[in-house]
């Protein structure tokens, strides 16, 4: 019996071996396509998570790109409007050269027909500060203006009629008005 023992223990035991073994292979087939799946699934949710990226990197590129195109456009129309408006300036302060350079001649003209060396100041005045607004659209003649105006306020009436029919009779209507909003005269 010793041997048929030994025998059963022997068939055991590779009994025990055969199914370690099956369960070791088992096993390990099991690991290997848990461990496949589990990479196909990694892959799939790459590729998903590639594909939603891709997507919103697509999106924000043309999101981008159409918030561009209107910074683009808005700047365009800005730098048209600013051109415009620095034409317009150039073109109000060309004409305002024009009508100052008109008044100082008109003023030149008019100086030798006053009489009174107050008036004659008074004019000699006006065409230096017509002269200077010609030569600097920016100069400050308000100092000027009112020294004119003083000197004028101590005018007896009768010179300030004479400068007021000298300016009007020769002088252009246009010019008239600079000259008041200038010196309010």
């Amino acid at each position: 019996m010793d041997k048929s023992r030994k025998l059963r223990k022997n068939k055991m035991i590779w009994s025990i071996i055969i199914l370690l073994g099956a369960i070791a292979v088992f096993a390990s087939i099991i690991t290997y396509n848990n461990h496949v799946v589990a990479k196909k699934l990694i892959k799939k949710d790459t590729k998903i998570l590639y594909k939603n990226n891709e997507k919103k990197s697509i999106e924000e590129k043309t999101k981008d790109k159409v918030v561009e195109e209107k910074k683009k456009s808005e700047a365009g129309k800005s730098s048209l409007v600013a051109k415009q408006k620095e034409k317009n300036k150039l073109a109000q302060a060309s004409s305002k050269q024009i009508a100052l350079a008109k008044v100082q001649e008109e003023l030149k003209d008019v100086y030798p027909q006053v009489q009174s060396p107050k008036e004659k100041q008074i004019l000699s005045l006006m065409i230096s500060t017509v002269g200077k607004l010609k030569a600097n659209p920016l100069y400050n003649s308000s100092k000027d203006q009112a020294l004119i105006k003083s000197i004028y306020s101590k005018l007896d009436a009768d010179s300030k009629d004479s400068i007021k029919f000298i300016l009007f009779t020769s002088i252009d209507g246009d010019s008239i008005q600079q000259l008041r909003q200038s010196f309010g005269l």
